[in-house]
């Protein structure tokens, strides 16, 4: 079976979270990416909160200027959290754009160790 990620991430930063998604597929990782799995029409809260992290066995979330305010991404990153705790670990990748952003997290992120990911690498 192979590993399915969910890509939590801004709009704004989608350009680079599509590329992202399409350079898993061939490396046989299914990708949860908001486009391709919410119909128009759907619900959000189902789609995402109901279907998409529980189903997941690894929550991707790109923290960048756009999202670390989104609203979305937190509410997003709360379920996530909560997955993590009942999954006793291993279930979040977080991951920054710029070693600026990293200093803009709340304490309980900037205590892990997150990596940088960017067009540059």
């Amino acid at each position: 079976m192979k590993p399915k990620i969910f890509l939590s991430h801004n709009k704004n930063d989608k350009e680079f979270i599509k590329r992202l998604a399409d350079a898993l597929r061939p490396a046989r990782i299914d990708v949860w990416f908001d486009d391709w799995e919410i119909p128009p029409g759907a619900s959000l809260r189902t789609k995402i909160f109901e279907e998409g992290i529980p189903a997941c066995d690894l929550f991707f979330v790109y923290l960048t200027e756009n999202s670390i305010n989104s609203s979305w991404v937190k509410l997003e990153l709360d379920a996530a959290f909560v997955t993590e705790l009942e999954n006793r670990g291993g279930f979040l990748a977080l991951y920054v754009d710029k070693d600026d952003s990293r200093d803009q997290l709340p304490l309980d992120l900037r205590s892990r160790r997150i990596p940088t990911i960017n067009e540059d690498n």
